[in-house]
C-alpha cells in the first residue's frame, strides 16, 4: 500500500485511462441527441409561431421530427443490413453535434 492509503484508508481510486474518455461518450451520447433534437424543435416552433400561426408550426415541427426519424432509422437500417460491404455509419459525440 501507497503512504496516502495509509493515512486513510477510506480513499477511492479510479483507474483512468485517455481510452475512459474515449468510451464514456457513448454513456451520454443518447441524452444529447434527444435535448437537440427537442431545442431544435423548440426553436422552429417558436419561429413559426410568430410568422404564422400555431396549426403551421406543429405541422412543420411534426415533419422536422418525423424527417429526423426516418434518417435515424436509414442509418440504424444500413449498419444492420450491409455490415461488410464498407458503407457503415458511425454515431459519435462528434456526427451527434454535426
Amino acid at each position: 500500500m501507497g503512504p496516502l492509503m495509509e493515512q486513510d484508508p477510506n480513499i477511492d481510486a479510479y483507474p483512468y485511462s485517455l481510452f475512459y474518455v474515449y468510451y464514456d461518450q457513448y454513456a451520454y451520447i443518447r441524452s444529447v441527441a434527444i435535448e437537440n433534437l427537442l431545442l431544435a424543435l423548440a426553436v422552429v416552433f417558436i419561429a413559426v409561431t410568430i410568422i404564422k400561426n400555431i396549426k403551421i408550426a406543429l405541422t412543420i415541427c411534426a415533419v422536422v421530427l418525423v424527417t429526423t426519424l426516418d434518417l435515424i432509422g436509414f442509418v440504424y437500417l444500413t449498419n444492420v443490413l450491409f455490415p461488410d460491404h464498407g458503407f457503415v455509419v458511425e454515431v459519435n459525440a462528434i456526427s451527434v453535434i454535426l
